[in-house]
């Protein structure tokens, strides 16, 4: 039977269980790619792997988020890579901490891609991909791109195409251009307000149903002021509702020949449904499923959390 933490004792389990749990496992590091980058990365090695699961997170998030996931697919006997994407947390930043800026989205894919070659003998088979949000473009677009790594993925709440209430895609992608254009690609977008400010943020105007979790990561980069990732840049929004059109490409999503589970939020207020459904739709082994949660279903409160996991793990381990 699965052991999973509660809400009601969250802190508690989370300090004196999976915190020492994992400390006790994991091999931090950096990996630098190409252009100099560096990438802070860590590696949760299983005492006897059934697999692999690689975990991309979403945008201003880092690693550091997923610790209680991460333990959860240790005890599965799954080892673990996880690591803050460039931009993001202890990883390399080219823009004020204020910020969460990339010049191109394709660089979050490369850098995947490179991080995976090089530590390939290190993630035992099956292998599997976790992404979420952002991240699950990133892993959408990775398996278009590179075939053959992976043996099954799930993309939770993924990024297909990004909300953007009251203005249209062209709109958008028009002011971010015009912007980029006269010096300011690295700057706070006009409509982001101060978006992930752990000191402002709320569990009501979070993207987690649940306030035991909510409050956790908050006080995480309360103490740890370097894991706090600012609003988005006017490049990072150019680039990331520019996805859209490659993921949905002809052929692309019909190109991916694993079996994928995309879970899709209810409550959600960050990426859209319909573009999330065309994509699974396309895929030939994709499941849909959707669940009763904001954005973050794997920070939502127990009732959802639980069957969700469960869910994953059946995906992962079915022949």
């Amino acid at each position: 039977m699965r052991t999973y933490i509660s809400e009601s004792d969250y802190e508690n389990q989370m300090k004196n269980t999976v915190e020492p749990a994992l400390a006790a496992v994991r091999q931090s590091g950096t990996f630098r790619v190409a252009d100099g980058t560096e990438l802070a990365v860590a590696l949760y090695p299983a005492k006897d792997p059934r697999g692999s699961v690689v975990i991309v997170h979403g945008f201003s998030e880092t690693a550091e988020k997923y610790r209680e996931l991460i333990w959860y697919f240790l005890n599965e006997n799954y080892t673990v890579l996880a690591y803050d994407q460039r931009g993001h947390g202890r990883s390399t930043r080219t823009a004020p901490a204020d910020v969460t800026h990339v010049t191109a989205f394709e660089n979050y894919v490369e850098d995947l891609h490179a991080l995976l070659e090089a530590k390939a003998e290190e993630l035992p088979r099956p292998r599997y991909l976790f992404s979420h949000s952002m991240g699950g473009a990133v892993g959408a677009l990775f398996l278009i791109t590179y075939p053959g790594f992976f043996e099954k993925a799930v993309l939770s709440s993924p990024m297909i195409a990004a909300r953007h209430d009251g203005l249209g895609l062209h709109a958008c992608r028009g002011i971010c251009l015009f912007c980029m254009k006269t010096g300011r690609a690295a700057k706070r977008i006009f409509v982001s307000g101060k978006a992930s400010d752990p000191t402002g943020e709320t569990p009501e105007t979070s993207a987690s149903d649940s306030a035991a979790r909510f409050e956790y990561y908050r006080q995480l980069r309360l103490a740890h002021p370097v894991l706090f990732c600012g609003a988005p840049t006017y490049n990072w929004t150019y680039a990331s509702l520019g996805v859209t059109k490659k993921i949905l490409a002809k052929g692309a999503p019909e190109s991916v020949k694993i079996p994928v589970l995309l879970f899709s939020a209810d409550n959600d207020t960050l990426v859209k449904r319909k573009p999330q459904q065309e994509f699974i739709r396309r895929v030939a082994h994709g499941t849909f499923v959707t669940e009763p949660s904001k954005h973050e279903i794997y920070a939502a409160g127990d009732a959802v959390l639980y069957p969700y996991l469960d869910r994953i793990f059946r995906f992962y381990q079915q022949k």
